[in-house]
């Protein structure tokens, strides 16, 4: 296919108001910009301006995808919402960059890796974004599990040195269906080694009070708080202060857990090679055993049609010697594969002789048809 890139950007806490959109309009005479968006895909030529320029001024996650170049993805998040000194622990120079600004974090996911199918980015379209950014929660909520599957993505592409000790281990990291699996498939994440390191995960804990924990820990807060909370909710334009409320809550219900024991790059590097050669002899005794099962099926059901011609041995003869009248190909063909069919038949019967004998009166009858004799005898039929 020819070059392609897609630029996909979302305003989430604060909609664009017309100079916003008319400046991007400057940009970009084809792009699809609503109060919300800027959405374009280049065939050639490319962006004519900055998207992290972009992040800072206008949006709060963007997406690039290209079938030539790295892809990316962004989320802007209030500094309000972002403990920097934990994130540090993350940061890598090839899979996560974070910077701030005066009034945000962006954090950018990034992939030094080409998609083995070139044509893979071509079809994602606007629903690769809509798809990662739940990441945008997680981060408000202060899961980390995001930032570490970025890190770990540095340790597959060999970004880090064997001795380098990972970072803390989020809670949740073996969840099947998280969302943090979604963002290890766009950095071609291997799947052995996200396995081997959710092996020492913790599991996750809801930040959500049900009502009863809710009635329980109210009354904890002194006037004074609450009243600063309903405040912060009532003034707040986003959902900033709700993760806030959340995270807090969760901090003060839920007790720190013993983290676990940190590893060193190395070992789960090769932790997934042998997890990797074990599922692949899995996979191949699996694959050996699902096809000795069709080869069975099949032989049976090729038996189960061979009995069923027993007994109309001398018609199917007769049709035969109809297919063989006129020279053609396909009828050829089709005869053959019925003699051979008997063939089988006698064998199993133990009527070897009578079948040889018939044959060679039909060999006789059409001595003559040198293509058909030529197609017995590349059937072994002489």
């Amino acid at each position: 296919m020819s070059e392609y890139q897609y630029y996909e950007f979302l305003a989430i806490d604060t909609l664009l108001d017309k100079d916003q959109q008319a400046a991007l309009r400057a940009v970009s005479t084809r792009a699809k910009i609503t109060s919300r968006s800027f959405i374009n895909t280049y065939e050639w030529g490319d962006l004519k301006a900055d998207p992290m320029q972009w992040m800072e001024d206008y949006f709060d996650a963007h997406i690039y995808l290209s079938n030539f170049g790295t892809p990316s993805f962004h989320v802007r998040l209030p500094l309000s919402l972002v403990d920097l000194s934990t994130t540090q622990a993350y940061e890598t120079d090839s899979t996560l960059r974070v910077d701030t600004t005066q009034t945000h974090v962006i954090f950018s996911f990034m992939s030094d890796r080409e998609p083995e199918d070139r044509d893979e980015y071509d079809y994602a379209g606007n629903s690769a974004l809509a798809s990662l950014l739940p990441i945008r929660e997680q981060l408000a909520r202060g899961d980390l599990r995001p930032l570490y599957v970025a890190w770990l993505s540095a340790a597959d592409y060999h970004d880090l040195e064997e001795s380098t000790q990972e970072p803390p281990v989020p809670p949740g990291l073996d969840e099947a269906d998280g969302v943090h699996h979604r963002l290890a498939s766009f950095l071609h994440l291997d799947s052995d080694l996200l396995t081997i390191a959710a092996a020492n995960s913790l599991p996750a804990e809801s930040d959500r009070a049900t009502g009863h924990e809710a009635a329980k820990w109210l009354p904890n807060l002194s006037p004074a708080q609450k009243d600063a909370w309903l405040q912060r909710l009532l003034v707040d334009h986003n959902s900033s202060a709700l993760f806030a409320l959340q995270r807090e809550f969760h901090s003060a219900h839920h007790p720190t857990a013993n983290p676990p024991a940190l590893r060193k790059v190395g070992q789960l590097i090769e932790d997934a090679r042998k997890l990797t050669r074990v599922r692949r002899a899995e996979e191949a005794r699996q694959l050996a055993a699902a096809k000795l099962a069709e080869e069975q099926r099949k032989a049976e059901l090729r038996t189960q049609y061979l009995h069923s011609l027993k007994g109309r041995e001398d018609s199917v003869w007769e049709t035969i010697v109809h297919l063989t009248e006129s020279s053609t190909a396909s009828k050829y063909q089709t005869a053959v594969e019925k003699i051979v069919d008997l063939r089988e038949l006698s064998h199993l019967t133990h009527s070897s002789d009578h079948f040889e004998q018939k044959l060679a009166e039909f060999r006789d009858l059409r001595s003559r048809k040198a293509a058909l004799i030529a197609r017995l005898n590349a059937a072994g039929l002489v």
